[in-house]
């Protein structure tokens, strides 16, 4: 018997010994995963807060370029309202999808 074998029988198979490590986290690592997540998704909640922001403040913009009729401007933020508008959903669906794995990290 080599010496390989002798040190798995007398300590058991490495690779089982991990496989434990793996399927038991300690609760204080999950806690610590979990207010880590938090704090990313209350960044991208503030992201999405901000892209709202933008669409409000392009969308005042465009009302007030009916008054004073400036073709360009009007044609670049129709596109900047349109993007945001685009943009805040992607965010929005980011943001409700993270919160799911989160919800479920905590089960």
């Amino acid at each position: 018997m080599t010496g390989k074998h002798r040190h798995e029988e007398k300590h058991g198979h490495k690779k089982e010994q991990k496989e434990e490590k793996k399927a038991a986290p300690k609760a204080d690592d999950k806690q610590a995963k979990i207010e880590k997540m938090e704090a990313i998704y209350a960044r991208l909640d503030d992201v999405l807060h901000s892209q709202k922001a933008l669409m409000e403040k392009a969308a005042n913009l465009q009302l007030a370029l009916l008054e004073a009729p400036e073709k360009e401007l009007e044609a670049t933020f129709g596109t900047v309202f349109s993007n945001a508008s685009v943009n805040s959903d992607l965010i929005g669906k980011a943001l409700h999808d993270y919160q799911t794995k989160i919800n479920i990290l905590k089960q």
